[in-house]
């Protein structure tokens, strides 16, 4: 769990820095946390008691496969535009 958290956590927190300005970074990293941490404050209990009712695999290939459409959802929805230019 520790080697997926990093692999999500590092680029997420790259993102961040290299798409805000150094004055707004403060600003986008704790909304950032909250973000993250109201999801867990819904999923983990949600999960859990899924678990306790239904046994892991059931509850764990549902949450697997709606992580599966949201990341597809968010793929899709992409739109890439031409006008953003990393600062050096």
């Amino acid at each position: 769990m520790g080697a997926g958290q990093a692999l999500i956590e590092i680029p997420s927190t790259t993102l961040l820095a290299e798409h805000t300005k150094e004055a707004e970074r403060g600003r986008a990293y704790a909304a950032y946390f909250a973000l993250t941490h109201a999801c867990w404050l819904v999923t983990y209990p949600a999960i859990g008691h899924g678990v306790s009712r239904l046994g892991a695999p059931l509850p764990f290939t549902l949450a697997g496969a709606v992580c599966l459409l949201i990341a597809i959802a968010a793929i899709l929805s992409r739109k890439p535009h031409y006008d953003h230019v990393h600062e050096p």
